[in-house]
């Protein structure tokens, strides 16, 4: 099976203003410094929520008792809660989309090895002569 990429797109009324990937593992999402995806806004929580990205592709979600809620699909959401690709997440005014992209298989540069060349029959010039 190959490795997912995950990418997460940031959009405010509409209006895309982030795009990154991400690797999997686990990101915090607020507006404190220790959070990995940092939103100045007021309606965000120190420690807003917490995504977790496994190798395969499953995503999580967890809303960490913020204030203003996390919303998934435009539905609260209360501790952990799958986040499908392609579904908003809602964290104040910014709007998070994850999209999943299988990566493709790594192949060697060259999978082809030519034949090994025959060896060549006697040359003319090599027959004695008048033979």
């Amino acid at each position: 099976m190959n490795a997912l990429s995950a990418e997460i797109v940031v959009a405010i009324d509409g209006v895309e203003v982030a795009r990154r990937a991400v690797p999997p593992g686990e990101y915090l999402l607020g507006r404190g410094v220790d959070c990995t995806f940092r939103f100045d806004d007021a309606a965000v929580s120190d420690q807003h929520a917490r995504l977790r990205l496994s190798t395969d592709g499953p995503a999580t979600i967890e809303d960490l008792g913020s204030a203003h809620g996390t919303y998934l699909n435009e539905r609260a959401i209360t501790g952990a809660a799958p986040w499908p690709p392609g579904a908003e997440l809602r964290i104040g005014a910014n709007v998070l989309t994850l999209n999943f992209e299988a990566e493709p298989p790594t192949i060697p540069a060259s999978i082809y090895t030519p034949p090994s060349p025959q060896p060549l029959g006697p040359l003319d010039s090599a027959r004695p002569e008048g033979g």
